[in-house]
């Protein structure tokens, strides 16, 4: 009994039922969702990749960042990992994490530089529950990524408030606590 309770529901499958019912193909939305399964998991990359080489190198090299960030996006999309899991189509969803880590990434950065916005917390927390409802194995992953990116990022802020003094960040800590509320409300049911 309850063994469905278990198992990954795909929720995905809800984004195509209009396709589905119109079409009266079921298998149209499924495919339609494995080949964008690749390009999102793709882009996802491609924005990560350019985001972090933007916070690093000068302003000057963004043709470069821009061509780091296409090969970065086409090299995940299209590897051995993704192509040996083709038959299992919820482990292609993987690009609910990235875009969780992206949104992340930009809640955690200096309030100068732009971070510490109530979007960024918010679309943090829904990539990262978008991501525990496409497939519960993942979940676990995406939990630890951005629970371990988050601790990586608060040892740093204690370490230069210890060694320059000032402030702590406030502001993205309360973000980070809002962000991984939004998370587990949403994916919680």
């Amino acid at each position: 009994p309850n063994t469905l309770a278990f198992h990954d529901h795909l929720f995905l499958g809800l984004i195509t039922a209009p396709l589905t019912w119109l079409s009266g193909e079921p298998l149209l939305g499924y495919n339609l969702l494995l080949l964008l399964s690749f390009a999102f998991s793709g882009w996802a990359v491609f924005l990560l990749v350019r985001d972090t080489l933007g916070d690093r190198l000068p302003r000057d090299a963004a043709g470069a960042i821009t061509w780091s960030a296409i090969i970065a996006g086409a090299a995940f999309a299209f590897c051995a990992y993704r192509f040996a899991h083709f038959p299992h189509f919820q482990l292609l969803q993987t690009f609910w994490m990235l875009f969780a880590l992206l949104f992340l990434r930009r809640l955690l950065r200096p309030i100068d530089a732009g971070g510490g916005r109530l979007r960024d917390a918010l679309l943090c927390g829904l990539f990262a529950a978008l991501q525990a409802v496409s497939a519960l194995y993942y979940a676990f992953f995406t939990a630890a990524l951005l629970s371990g990116y988050a601790l990586l990022w608060g040892i740093t802020q204690l370490w230069l408030r210890l060694r320059r003094g000032g402030r702590l960040p406030w502001r993205q800590v309360a973000l980070l606590v809002g962000a991984a509320l939004v998370g587990a409300l949403l994916a919680l049911p």
